[in-house]
């Protein structure tokens, strides 16, 4: 055990890691070392970017990459600190599971994303990722989940959609969808037949193949979108709205999305995977150990420090047996996830072992492919591992016993008076164009006495179209940061501004229609806010003290021409 191990070996211990880290990627270009050993390289950078925000390196300014590479820094001198002060040893079931996710990810991205996200899949979103799609949509929902408001199952809607689409045409369109829609104007209570607006990239999957492949002013058959299918009334397409993206940013672009809004779509490629390797497997579930596990669990809280409760016999007993392997009752109870039962029933109790055997034969399929010896399985463990050793510090930072007074917490809020005040309000009216030869034309009417809700009325022409635009109510709060607020901000109340640019390079005029200050909120109003941002300051200033000591310990070097010329 690395607890009984002498502090000096210990020590060798923490300059192990500092040398394996920086050793991995010995030809990179090395960013910063700690300790006198190449920690941190280009390649743990990007791993790191990658891995917790999502981005891509060669996007960012040399400010924004070095507070990324002070966050990997500050995390590699607590992953070191915690391997001393032993915080790796308890860790075995959460590795366990974090071993588990990563397989099911793989399997998921080898067998069944990369059905999707095929060559000619990415090339035909690289030539249309960011379009703008003007539409009309008919709706026909179906109750696909508990909290649904749609009466119709999923096959009563089909039909339903497919007997509108047989007799819907461009012309009868509006009056179909008023009609037959489930997606009403709040208006008029009648199905919804404005123009929607949507961007590719931003919709469902299917909605996209289907859009993309139609012309204007045709109309789709059926097409199945979480929770409805629609009816597509396609009305233009604007191109130049496109997004210039590499293949590479596609891919990734795509993956997202079938993890996000897109699940539907992959669902029952999963649920056929699964089944197909159960049958397979032969597997064979114990009725009686369940039954056995179920009675034990009937009024269990935590499932996991329940394991001590059961004899070793018990633990050993086989719950489920396939080809190649099998579950325990300790194994099941290892990696129960909370919050999976209502009530512990014999029922609940196989489906959940089932699913565990679907995703244990998941695993191996993965396995037997060779997937642990690559670099990316060891790097996602490795990333895994010091996460988890990170969050231990940041978790023991700001120990539970620790109270503010009454005292200390007025003292934090007399202190910090701008964090608990109304966000206030302001109402402009805003008179904009991208032609500035009409917004002088506007201006100089205003200054000439017109009002300036009229103001714009006067400079329309019945021959000449105008791009000018009024908009009567334009809401924000003080908090609100943009061009217009930051304008508005600097106003009181029926002023009118000078001409001033937007950011889509659009001018505008705007006058203060209303304006409500921020007001300061009572102490027992936010009491409980007031306590939550008072143990995070101190988590915060501990954490500060703790890197700051680790850096006079282990010293850290930054190679800043390195960071500058990737």
């Amino acid at each position: 055990m690395l607890k009984c191990i002498s502090a000096s070996v210990r020590s060798l211990v923490i300059v192990g890691i500092f040398f394996i880290i920086g050793c991995q990627k010995s030809k990179d270009h090395v960013l910063a070392t700690i300790d006198g050993k190449e920690a941190i390289t280009v390649n743990d950078f990007n791993i790191f970017l990658e891995k917790k925000f999502g981005q891509d390196a060669s996007k960012l300014t040399f400010s924004e990459k070095r507070e990324y590479l002070d966050l990997i820094i500050n995390d590699r001198l607590k992953w070191a600190y915690g391997i001393e002060k032993g915080y790796d040893q308890d860790i075995a079931l959460d590795m366990e599971s974090a071993r588990h996710s990563i397989l099911l990810n793989k399997a998921r991205d080898q067998y069944i994303l990369n059905h999707f996200i095929t060559d000619a899949n990415v090339e035909e979103y690289q030539k249309s990722l960011g379009m703008t799609i003007n539409s009309q949509n008919l709706i026909v929902r179906f109750n696909d989940r508990r909290e649904s408001p749609a009466t119709l199952s999923k096959e009563e809607a089909k039909r339903k959609a497919d007997s509108i689409y047989a007799v819907i045409s461009p012309r009868n369109y509006d009056a179909m969808a008023e009609k037959f829609s489930d997606f009403k104007n709040p208006a008029t209570q009648k199905g919804n037949t404005v123009l929607d607006k949507l961007i590719i990239g931003q919709v469902p999957y299917t909605y996209e193949k289907a859009v993309l492949s139609m012309k204007p002013n045709g109309i789709s058959s059926p097409v199945e979108v979480p929770g409805a299918f629609v009816i597509i009334h396609l009305v233009s397409k604007d191109t130049s709205t496109i997004r210039n993206l590499e293949k590479a940013e596609i891919a990734k672009f795509m993956k997202s999305k079938f993890d996000d809004m897109d699940q539907f779509m992959i669902r029952p490629f999963h649920i056929t995977l699964l089944d197909s390797l159960y049958l397979s497997a032969k597997t064979e579930i114990s009725e009686e150990n369940i039954l056995m596990l179920a009675a034990r669990l009937k009024d269990c809280v935590n499932v996991r420090a329940s394991v001590n409760q059961f004899t070793v016999d018990e633990l050993g007993r086989s719950l489920a047996r396939f080809e190649g392997g099998g579950v325990t009752v300790k194994r099941f109870l290892e990696n129960y996830a909370a919050g999976v039962f209502v009530k512990f029933t014999s029922d609940l109790i196989t489906q959940a072992v089932e699913y565990f055997c679907k995703t244990l034969l998941v695993e191996q399929l993965v396995i037997d492919g060779g997937y642990l010896e690559t670099e990316e399985f060891k790097s996602a463990i490795l990333f895994a591992r010091q996460n988890m050793i990170v969050k231990k510090i940041n978790d023991a930072l700001l120990p539970g016993s620790l109270e503010p007074t009454e005292s200390e917490l007025h003292t934090f809020f007399s202190r910090n008076r701008y964090r608990y005040r109304t966000n206030g309000a302001i109402v402009v009216s805003e008179i904009t164009s991208p032609d500035i030869s009409e917004i002088h034309k506007t201006q100089e009417n205003i200054s000439s006495g017109v009002d300036f809700e009229k103001a714009v009325e006067t400079i329309k022409s019945k021959d000449k179209p105008t791009a000018i635009k009024f908009n009567p109510k334009v809401s924000f709060n003080f908090r609100t940061r943009n061009e217009l607020a930051a304008r508005a901000l600097k106003m009181d109340k029926n002023e009118i501004s000078d001409i001033f640019i937007r950011k889509d390079s659009s001018f505008s005029i705007i006058k203060i229609i209303n304006r409500s200050e921020p007001q300061l909120l009572s102490f027992n109003s936010v009491r409980k806010k007031i306590e939550n941002d008072y143990l995070a300051v101190a988590k915060m200033n501990r954490e500060i003290a703790l890197l700051a000591e680790l850096k006079k310990r282990w010293k850290v070097v930054i190679y800043e021409n390195n960071l500058q010329a990737f």
